[in-house]
């Protein structure tokens, strides 16, 4: 049955990656372009998930994986993990009408924000996420999602994410790019 498809899959993993996903269902009945931000509960880090993490991701540093110490802090990677309930809810936004079960990821870039301390255990990080550009092209539909790991309201470190959904047929009447441009004096 094709009839809804999508939408059945963006439901299905709203269940598995997101803590409420009638709040993610909301999201995928939403009309409109999207560009709305959208925001992830603050989690607690703590010892264990930031060594576990730096484990499964091969960052055998000492501060790190030994994550038992005093000084451990989180690796700069970590900061995906609080992004991630805000990077999924801006997948399951309508403007992302393609199959999930396609979705390739592209890249991740992070930049840490000047004069703000390291994510580290007992913190409560949180996120914000908001879709930047979308563009259609030969492979498929590119999704590019940017936004911040906040840590007590304030950004901590800057995301910036691409998605392609492999084989998405082109709809150009949904493609933008928003853009920061540098002030210009005629």
């Amino acid at each position: 049955v094709m009839e809804g498809r999508n939408e059945r899959i963006k439901r299905f993993y709203a269940q598995v990656w997101l803590a409420d996903s009638a709040e993610a269902t909301e999201i995928i009945a939403q009309a409109g372009p999207g560009g709305q931000v959208h925001r992830g509960r603050a989690a607690s880090t703590d010892r264990a998930s930031i060594r576990d993490f730096s484990h499964a991701i091969g960052n055998v540093a000492d501060g790190h994986a030994a994550a038992g110490g005093a000084s451990a802090v989180a690796p700069l990677d970590y900061a995906i993990r609080a992004f991630w309930p805000a990077l999924c809810k801006c997948l399951m936004s309508p403007v992302c009408d393609g199959d999930l079960t396609s979705l390739v990821h592209l890249s991740n870039e992070f930049r840490v924000v000047p004069g703000t301390l390291p994510m580290g255990p007992g913190q409560q990080l949180a996120s914000e996420a908001q879709i930047v550009e979308v563009t259609d092209g030969a492979s498929g539909r590119t999704i590019r999602v940017t936004g911040h790991v906040t840590r007590a309201g304030k950004p901590v470190v800057a995301v910036d994410t691409s998605f392609l959904f492999r084989g998405h047929a082109a709809d150009y009447g949904c493609n933008f790019k928003h853009a920061r441009e540098p002030p210009l004096e005629l």
